[in-house]
Formats: structure tokens, sequence, C-alpha cells
């Protein structure tokens, strides 16, 4: 169980580590990896290239040593002929050669003197050297003893054969040792060489492995993360909301992991919100539907009530102007009438002819009497329907709302004209009744006699008077006509007004109706959409 625990912690810290820190340090590992091999590598290069530099130095020796064995060999030749010819000319290639030969042995001195584990060499090195000082010493003698005519000692020639030989012996055997030294070292680079390059095989086997394994774990520790996500997105994606959360860990992936678990919180609420308002535009759209049937339903009945009553105003103003019309010959008459009075009155006094044709005028003046009374029971009557127009535009304008205001202020005032209109011709009623009594007794008296024509002038001045009066009241009357066929003209005008106003209602309540059939087919649209989403419950 504690080994167990300890993995899953393991395992949980790797997880936590952020993707950056997972693929620092894999290149990390295989960085060091590689400069580890790489120091190696170079630490053996320089290492064989030492043991080159002392193989080609060795190599050097060996041919300085072969040098310095044909120059002593070249020396006991010249010596040797210096001996049989006693010429100096040999000597001096003697001397040359011996030069030649502590100049090889010096040189050989500063590769071998002070160096661990050539004393071997620089003892026959040294041996060398001092064979060749006594060969030299032996010469040297030789030739002294030549200058001063003495003969050459065969037995100082003899030893010079000697040293010769021990000097090419031992010249022989210092190469033999710097040849073996140099077969060493040249076995021992192939041995370096070789241990190099199974280390370095080795050092490349650890570095795939390790390249290998650290590219595991990490592909491992992204791609199954990744793989996760995949699957949530696929789930989220064919509409499955009710997927497990991820939980990833604490690095880039766990964070993005987090973030998706999130976007599907959030996409489970607004799911959710779209499907309750998706419902709720459905609801709404069919009640608005209804309601905008009931209001155009209304507003049809409104049209036609509006219709009827605007042809109610026209068939009005009709009859207003055939008043106005007749009201006007009864005023023309009555001025007509106002001058035959005058006349009349001038005349009573000269003949009673007069007096019968004022009689007759004074009947005619009855009979316009009677035609004036039935055109103000027309004018009362019109008057009466005037007033319950007025009534009935004020009820539709009522109705109308804020379009029939102003139609109700002008129904208003229609009212009110109808009233005084009304009044109006019981006043007048009154005055021709008064009128027509007045001209029957004037009709007795002129019938009674002359004796009763200043009478019957006083009455005709009353008579007189009293047209005047209707006169005035019929220009009055006049003028009311007048107004009330403008009235009835703003109310046809009004009505016209509230029935375009009614129809341009009719034909937006329509729209709105088509609208509210194409959001509940959208509503519908959009509730099979959302209806592939698994929200769970």
């Amino acid at each position: 169980m504690k080994n167990r625990r300890k993995f899953t912690m393991k395992r949980m810290s790797i997880k936590n580590v952020s993707v950056r820190n997972k693929l620092r340090l894999g290149f990390f590992a295989l960085i060091v990896v590689f400069l580890i091999s790489s120091a190696y590598t170079v630490f053996s290069l320089y290492s064989v290239n030492d043991l080159l530099d002392q193989q080609a130095q060795m190599i050097d020796q060996v041919d300085q040593i072969m040098e310095l064995s044909a120059v002593i060999h070249k020396k006991g030749i010249s010596v040797r002929d210096f001996v049989i010819t006693e010429e100096s000319t040999y000597v001096l290639q003697s001397t040359d050669y011996s030069k030649a030969a502590h100049e090889i042995i010096a040189a050989l001195g500063e590769t071998i003197y002070d160096v661990e584990g050539l004393e071997d060499q620089a003892a026959y090195l040294d041996q060398i050297k001092a064979l060749t000082d006594q060969y030299d010493t032996i010469v040297n003698h030789m030739t002294m003893a030549v200058d001063f005519g003495d003969p050459i000692s065969m037995s100082d020639y003899q030893k010079l054969n000697v040293l010769l030989d021990e000097i090419i012996a031992s010249g022989q055997e210092l190469k033999e040792l710097f040849e073996a030294e140099r077969d060493q070292a040249h076995n021992d680079t192939l041995a370096y060489v070789a241990t190099t390059q199974y280390t370095n095989f080795v050092l490349l086997i650890v570095s795939a492995i390790l390249g290998i394994v650290l590219a595991t774990l990490i592909s491992s520790a992204i791609a199954k993360p990744l793989e996760g996500m995949v699957r949530f997105s696929d789930e989220i994606a064919s509409g499955n909301l009710t997927v497990k959360d991820l939980t990833l860990g604490n690095d880039e992936l766990g964070k993005l992991g987090l973030s998706l678990s999130k976007m599907k919180t959030e996409l489970t609420r607004v799911i959710g919100a779209i499907i309750n308002t998706t419902k709720d535009v459905e609801i709404y759209s069919e009640e608005l539907a209804a309601s905008s049937n009931e209001v155009s339903a209304s507003i049809e009945e409104v049209a036609s009530t509006t219709n009827q009553f605007a042809s109610t105003t026209e068939e009005i103003s009709g009859r207003a102007n055939q008043m106005s019309s007749f009201a006007n010959e009864v005023s023309t008459k009555a001025s007509s009438s106002i001058d035959f009075l005058e006349k009349a009155v001038s005349q009573i006094s000269e003949t009673e002819a007069v007096v019968v044709e004022l009689t007759k005028t004074v009947e005619q003046l009855g009979v316009r009497s009677s035609e004036i009374s039935r055109i103000l029971d027309m004018i009362n009557e019109v008057a009466d329907q005037t007033n319950l127009l007025a009534l009935n535009a004020a009820i539709e304008a009522a109705r109308a709302g804020e379009h029939g205001r102003g139609f109700a202020v002008v129904a208003d005032e229609v009212r009110k004209l109808a009233e005084q209109t009304g009044r109006a011709t019981v006043e007048i009623a009154e005055l021709i009744t008064g009128i027509q009594q007045d001209t029957n007794l004037a009709v007795v008296r002129t019938a009674s006699g002359a004796k009763q024509l200043q009478d019957g002038t006083q009455q005709l001045n009353v008579a007189q008077s009293n047209i005047q009066e209707m006169e005035q009241l019929i220009l009055e009357l006049i003028d009311q006509i007048q107004e009330i066929t403008a009235a009835t003209t703003e109310i046809s005008s009004g009505s016209q007004n509230i029935a375009s106003a009614t129809e341009e209602q009719s034909a937006t309540l329509e729209e709105i109706s088509n609208t509210s059939e194409q959001l509940k087919t959208i509503a519908g649209k959009l509730s099979d959409v959302v209806s592939l989403f698994q929200i769970g419950e």
C-alpha cells in the first residue's frame, strides 16, 4: 500500500508539472547526456591525440637513432680512410660527422631526459654519448700523431673499431627500445580507441534509451490528457452534456481541461436557458396571435362603424347644403317682402287697391311663413340628427382611444352647434308664429276697410321689424348651417383618418400575426436543435 501510494503521489506530482517544464526537463536530460558523451568524446580525442603525438615522437626518435647509426658508420669509414691514406680531408669529414652525431644525441636527449618511463633509453643514450666522446678522443689523438709525423697506432685503430661496434650495438639497443615503446604505444592507442568506441557506443545506446524513455513519458503525459479532452469534446459535439468533468492536474493541459469543463457547464446553462426561453416564446407567440386576431376583429368593427358614420356625415352635409339653399331663398324672399312692405306702407294712404294688394301680399307672407315653418321643422330635424350623430361620434372617438381624441372635440363642437341650431329654430318658429298671427290680423283688418289701414300700417311696420329680425335669424341660421357643414366635413375627414389608421393598424396586426407565426416556427426549429443536447435533470 505504501509503495502504491508513493507511486500515485509520484504520478500526481508529474501531472502537476507544467508541460513547459516537462519539455524543459526532457530536453535538459538529453542535453546533459549529450554533453557528457561529447565531453567524453573530446577527452578521448585529446587522449588519442596525445598517444599519436607520442608515437610520432617515438618514430622521430627511431629515425634519429637510425640517422645517428648512419653518421657514426660514416664517421668510422672516414677514420678508416684516414688511417689508410693519412689525408686530412678524411679528418675533416670525421669531425663533421662527430658534430652531426653530437647534435643528434643532443636532440634525442631533449626528448628522453627527465621523461618518466624512458630511463633505459636515457642510459643507452648516455652510453652512446660516452662511447662517441671516447671515439672522438682517439681520433683526435691519431690526427695529432699524423700531424707530428708519428705513425698511427694500430691499437688505437682497433679501439676505434671496438668503440664503433659498441656504439652501433648501443644504438641498435636504443632503437629496439624505442621500437618496442612505439609498438606498445601503438597497441595502447588501438586499445584506447577501441575502448573509446565502445564507451561512445554505450553512451549512444544510453542516450537513445533515455531519449526514448523521456519521449515516451512526455508524449504519454501530453497525449493521454489530449485524448481525454478529444473524447470529452466529441461527447459535447454529439450533444452529450452529461459527460463527467475532466481532472488532469495543474499543468497547462489540466487548465485546458478545466476550461473545457467550465465551457460544458456554461453551455449546459445556456442550452437550458434556450430551452426554457423557446417554450416561453412558443406560448407568447400563440397568445400574441390570439390577441392580434381579437384586436384585428375590433379594428374591423371600428372601421365599419367609422365608414357608416362617414356616410351619415356626408348625408348630413348634403342636407345642410339643402337647408343652406332653402335659407338663402327664404332670406332673399324675406328681403323682397321687406321691400314690398315698405312700398305697401308708403302706398296704404294713397289707394285701397294697394291695401287689397297688400292683403294678398300678407296672405302670401302667411304662405311663406308656413314654408319657413316647414324649413324650420326640417332644420330642427337635422339638428336632432346632428346632435345624435355627434353623440355617436363621441362614443366612437372614445372607443378609438388616442386616435379619436381630436375627433371627440369636433363631435362635441358639432353637438353644441346642433343645440344652438335647435334653440334658434325654436325662436324662429315662435317669431314665425307671431308673424302668422300678425298677418292674419292684418288680413282681417285690411278686409274691414280703410278705417283699419292705419292699424294695418302699424302692424305692417311690426311685421317688417319681425321680418327683419327673422332675416337676421335666418342669416345667423345660414352661418350655423355653414359651420355645421364645415364641422361635418371635418368629421368626415377625421373619420377617413380614423379609417386609414384602422387600416394601417389592421395591416400592422396582420404583420404581427404573421411574425408571431414565424416566431413560433423558429421557436419550434430552435427547440428541435437544442433537443439534440442532453443536459440531465
